[in-house]
């Protein structure tokens, strides 16, 4: 943007105590609401993961059997069978996490009198953001000076034809804000260039607030998705007819109940893809972070 166009924004703007402060009391410019007991679903998704199931099953019959040596030693072999897969899981959140921060974008803002860019996570409520043609805007606010202006919000209103925008200074009589003066997150400046002071941010916003009404909703699997999904009940199905197999035929042979039991639970175990869907998601995030250090984004 042009150093010169709008002098008067170099005279506004917070400090960056301010700015701090502010972060701390509205929180990071996130639009990714928090959902509750997330962890605990990770964690019960975890225990209830098949291989954990079946060794669970399987110490349950040897105390059934009155041993409970073996019982108790299955239950310890669970801890490694759980810490591969939290490990495992933290590995792919923290390659999408590294993914998400390289491909991070930036705002152009006026703090401490200057033009600088900034982490769009750290926009707060009182910052001079400074828009030109082809900027997206991060957060809610009111225009106070533009020349030329027109912003596409058709991600938030669904209309094609962008809107012409105008500044103001201050709020109407009745406290609020005429809708040609707000630039809204998630609207795309198409023509020429503004500054305006940030109001809202993060899930306070009109895109915030979307997002906290999708989230609410049950999202659909990916075609990707699908078809692992399919293709592991296949193989499960597949692994289940081989252990019931065992069992009959050794019941047939005359083994007692529970070790046979026992023994088809064991090829279960050795023979049920458990891992693959895990597997799959930690190779697939690790591909798309090292392809962006390239310069290749993936969605």
């Amino acid at each position: 943007m042009n150093p010169n166009a709008f002098p008067a924004a170099r005279e506004m703007g917070l400090t960056s105590a301010e700015a701090a402060l502010r972060l701390k009391l509205h929180g990071a410019n996130r639009y990714k609401p928090e959902i509750k007991g997330a962890h605990l679903k990770e964690l019960l998704k975890t225990l209830f993961d098949p291989m954990a199931v079946m060794l669970m099953l399987a110490a349950g019959t040897y105390f059934l059997l009155g041993d409970p040596r073996n019982g108790v030693i299955l239950f310890i072999a669970l801890i490694p069978v759980l810490g591969v897969d939290v490990v495992l899981d933290m590995r792919s959140q923290g390659a999408l996490k590294k993914l998400a921060e390289s491909m991070a974008p930036q705002a152009r803002i006026i703090r401490d009198g200057r033009e600088g860019l900034v982490p769009t996570e750290d926009l707060v409520p009182g910052d001079i953001l400074l828009i030109k043609e082809g900027d997206k805007a991060y957060a809610d606010g009111v225009l106070r000076q533009c020349s030329n202006f027109s912003m596409d919000e058709s991600a938030l209103t669904g209309e094609s034809e962008p809107r012409v925008k105008r500044a103001m200074g201050e709020s109407n009589p009745g406290g609020g804000f005429e809708e040609e003066t707000l630039f809204f997150a998630g609207a795309q400046a198409m023509t020429g260039q503004a500054y305006g002071e940030v109001l809202r941010t993060g899930l306070e916003t009109r895109f915030g607030e979307i997002v906290k009404l999708v989230a609410e909703e049950e999202g659909d699997e990916t075609p990707l998705q699908k078809k692992t999904n399919r293709l592991v009940r296949g193989l499960g199905f597949a692994g289940g007819g081989v252990v019931l197999g065992v069992l009959v035929l050794e019941l047939f042979r005359g083994m007692a109940f529970p070790k046979a039991f026992l023994s088809a639970v064991s090829l279960g175990i050795a023979a049920f893809p458990e891992e693959f869907p895990l597997v799959f998601t930690l190779f697939l995030s690790l591909g798309a972070w090292r392809l962006s250090r390239h310069g290749v984004l993936i969605k």
